[in-house]
């Protein structure tokens, strides 16, 4: 039986591109290879026009509502147990994040996650500590407790 892979990328048009030379090789492999993104995105275009499968999950790239954000943890929650992927990878802050965590919920065997860069939430100088500290403590909860791969894609980001 093949295995089956899930991207799960945000909104971004750079983010999805660079995954996708990785979901092509394993397509190649025989992997069976499906695409979460936001819908109404680039990235969702993107995957679109490159004939992958794909379900489409409401998720802001920048933005935080506390009740479209408890709505987009229940598609994904369902999208992931639908699937039942053997990985996940999740691919940038909210991906990572929600992903991890449902993902661990789901027992889906291989989560890798790549961070390919602090994001705004760092680098912003608008953005309060507070909000910092929150995504700090919610990435050392996660990388602490529960089981997966993480890939630091800028080793100053490490």
């Amino acid at each position: 039986m093949n295995n089956k892979v899930c991207f799960f990328v945000n909104s971004h048009l750079f983010t999805v591109k660079h995954r996708l030379p990785l979901a092509k090789f394993l397509k190649e492999k025989n992997y069976i290879v499906h695409f979460i993104v936001p819908d109404e995105s680039k990235a969702h275009e993107e995957v679109q026009k490159n004939g992958f499968p794909f379900k489409t999950v409401q998720l802001s790239r920048s933005k935080f509502n506390f009740f479209s954000e408890m709505k987009s943890l229940i598609m994904l929650f369902n999208i992931i147990k639908f699937e039942k992927p053997d990985f996940i990878i999740n691919a940038t802050i909210k991906p990572v994040l929600y992903g991890t965590l449902l993902s661990s919920i789901l027992k889906v065997p291989y989560i890798i996650n790549l961070i390919t860069g602090l994001g705004s939430v760092f680098t912003n100088n608008k953005l309060t500590n507070i909000k910092r500290y929150l995504i700090q403590t919610i990435y050392f909860l996660l990388f602490k407790f529960l089981k997966q791969n993480v890939i630091f894609q800028n080793k100053n980001d490490f």
